[in-house]
């Protein structure tokens, strides 16, 4: 894959550089339909007839149009107003195109009619030390109607009058979101409380790949591995002495915060964090049992243990390291599946894994769960350690009914109409701040669905990539679902939806829109410039639900002015 088009080329000028160390000029860029990057205005555009780009020089109609909505009777004065509505977006970037050569000036003009579409979006981005980046999803407007200079391609500047739309009005910035899940800490052990040890006491039986480094114990409010002897590289796994009363099992790790003495080099890949599930209780390293999730700098890895010896299912890239604070969850079994794992960071999912070989072990002598890692000897530099852990907490998979709050924030001066992700089994009841309560559900395991608050949007999307499970059908219904799926090409019509139903062929749970209970009507208000903005706290109830439920709550923040 080849890299996008930047205009201007090369590094930043001088005079650029110069301008960006003041900390006080506005920033216009675009990204174009086919990846190219312009920047337009602000310490990163051309210089005219210095360099090759598109310079701009005025701009009109970056402030959202409106329209009054007013009646007026046959002989009334005046009119009576009853609303304003936001219109289509219609704005003009006064440019100038520069090259340094005949063949430069071409090219830009050229990349830069390709960088635009009617029919596609472009990214037109305002950036203001002070408000942050805003954009807009942009079309062009019209054709090209400027006259060009006869001699534009040996004086190296041509000037264009370009008209954009923004059918969306607004300007947009960074989401605001927020998530809840299920929390299972039927055992659960918070470091930052206790006193500095050599070890993390009588709860753990702790095991370890060679004790030449030292132990690993608390230290300034986390767990923590205590350097004490030679630079070596030690796996070593804390097994909780209390196991899980069924195979199920969710286990979390919240890593601890930075301090001066609890420092981790983030440039080392080969020392690792683990968290343990369906462990035996053995009394050495080499006699482990189980399945383990290894987080490295940048991957992650799943594998499960036969009396020591490691079998990987997979490795996957980790595109954003372990982090402070950062949370890790790693669930065993569904109610459904005791062979389905899912690994979740933050609440959210990160990926999921079928045993289909039943490869890790169940049974009442594989309950037990833990968390570990990987110190490494770096050489000359000495031997890198895991980051601090903060708390570890499990419990059994089960089903529970559970609150939490979702705290959103509109940093726009515009509405901003919250959506939901809900991550199945579960019903989920949504209360906002002015009493409006919505009920949607129940959701089986496995599905994900998106509500969408905003009216004039569609309110159920299902993003479930599959269905969680094979529908048994009899003879008669299967024959009926093979007719159909062979007239219409195994795509079935909506409306054929209604007809399917006679004979019991549908979805899990039919329409998803016939688990939605109530309508939103709440929105988060905008806020005037230099007051501060708005935060909502919505609560959200889920009942019936596992650890793979959660919801994951967010709102974009909209502006009429991004300047």
């Amino acid at each position: 894959m080849t890299s996008p088009i930047t205009y201007p080329p090369g590094q930043i000028s001088t005079w650029g550089i110069n301008q960006a160390l003041t900390n006080q000029f506005s920033t216009i860029a675009y990204t174009g339909v086919d990846g190219s990057v312009w920047y337009l205005a602000g310490p990163q555009a051309p210089l005219a007839g210095a360099q090759d780009g598109m310079v701009l020089r005025k701009h009109m109609g970056l402030m959202a149009p409106f329209e009054m909505l007013e009646l007026r009777g046959a002989r009334q004065d005046g009119a009576t107003w009853t609303d304003a509505v936001y219109d289509v977006g219609d704005m003009m970037l006064s440019l100038e195109a520069s090259g340094i050569g005949p063949q430069n000036i071409r090219d830009v003009i050229r990349h830069w009619v390709s960088a635009w579409d009617p029919r596609q979006t472009g990214k037109l981005s305002v950036f203001t030390p002070d408000m942050g980046e805003w954009w807009a999803p942009v079309r062009q407007g019209k054709n090209i109607s400027d006259q060009f200079d006869r001699d534009y391609t040996w004086s190296g500047r041509q000037q264009f009058t370009w008209n954009v739309k923004n059918y969306d009005a607004f300007w947009y910035g960074v989401d605001s979101t927020s998530s809840v899940g299920l929390l299972y800490d039927s055992v659960s052990e918070d470091f930052t409380t206790q006193s500095n040890a050599s070890t993390l006491g009588g709860s753990w039986n702790q095991l370890y790949s060679s004790t030449a480094a030292g132990t690993y114990g608390i230290s300034n409010g986390a767990a923590y591995f205590l350097n004490t002897g030679t630079n070596t590289t030690v796996n070593f796994t804390n097994i909780y002495t209390a196991g899980s009363s069924t195979d199920n099992q969710v286990v979390t790790l919240k890593l601890g915060q930075a301090t001066l003495a609890n420092l981790f080099r983030f440039d080392d890949p080969a020392s690792a964090i683990d968290l343990w599930v369906r462990c035996n209780s053995p009394g050495s390293y080499s006699g482990i049992t189980g399945v383990r999730l290894r987080l490295q700098l940048d991957t992650f890895k799943l594998s499960y243990f036969i009396a020591g010896t490691e079998v990987d299912w997979f490795t996957l890239p980790l595109v954003v390291p372990p982090g402070w604070g950062d949370e890790f969850t790693l669930i065993a079994g569904t109610n459904g599946d005791p062979y389905n794992f899912s690994i979740q960071r933050d609440g959210l999912q990160m990926f999921q894994f079928q045993d289909g070989g039943h490869l890790s072990q169940l049974g009442s002598g594989f309950r037990h769960w833990g968390f570990g890692g990987a110190t490494h000897n770096f050489g000359g530099l000495g031997m890198t350690k895991p980051q601090p852990i903060g708390e570890w907490f499990a419990g059994d998979n089960g089903t529970v009914t559970q609150s939490n709050d979702l705290t959103l924030t509109n940093i726009g001066d515009v509405e901003a109409w919250p959506r939901y992700l809900c991550y199945g089994p579960g019903t989920f009841n949504f209360t906002a701040p002015n009493g409006n309560v919505v009920s949607f559900g129940p959701l089986e395991e496995g599905q994900i669905v998106l509500l969408t608050t905003q009216p004039q949007y569609r309110s159920v999307v299902d993003l479930t990539p599959n269905q969680p499970s094979t529908q048994q059908l009899n003879k008669w219904e299967t024959l009926m679902l093979n007719l159909i799926s062979f007239a219409t090409n195994n795509n079935t019509p909506p409306l054929l939806q209604r007809f399917e139903s006679f004979f019991g062929i549908l979805p899990p749970q039919g329409a998803l829109y016939t688990l939605l209970n109530g309508r939103f009507t709440y929105s988060i208000p905008g806020s005037a410039y230099g007051v501060a903005p708005n935060t909502a706290t919505i609560g959200v109830n889920i009942t019936g639900g596992d650890a793979s439920s959660g919801v994951v709550g967010a709102v974009t923040p909209r502006r009429r002015w991004p300047l």
